[in-house]
């Protein structure tokens, strides 16, 4: 009853390497596309309010020209 020891091929490793990069890098781009939506968060707040404000004015400036 002796413990049987294996080794992997070295092209596994090689690849088990690869993929080990590959998520490291896709998890850097994970966190900066993050960072570049929470940064946009407040950008689109205030192009909604811009565009409501637009709106609300269009709306008063048509009832003025119909005479309503």
């Amino acid at each position: 009853s002796g413990v049987t020891m294996w080794t992997l091929p070295s092209s596994d490793l090689t690849l088990a390497a690869r993929v080990a990069d590959g998520a490291r890098t896709a998890d850097g781009g994970v966190n900066a596309v993050r960072s570049q939506t929470t940064s946009l968060a407040a950008d689109v707040a205030l192009v909604n309010d811009s565009a409501v404000r637009i709106l609300h004015m269009a709306r008063a400036l048509r009832k003025v020209a119909v005479g309503k």
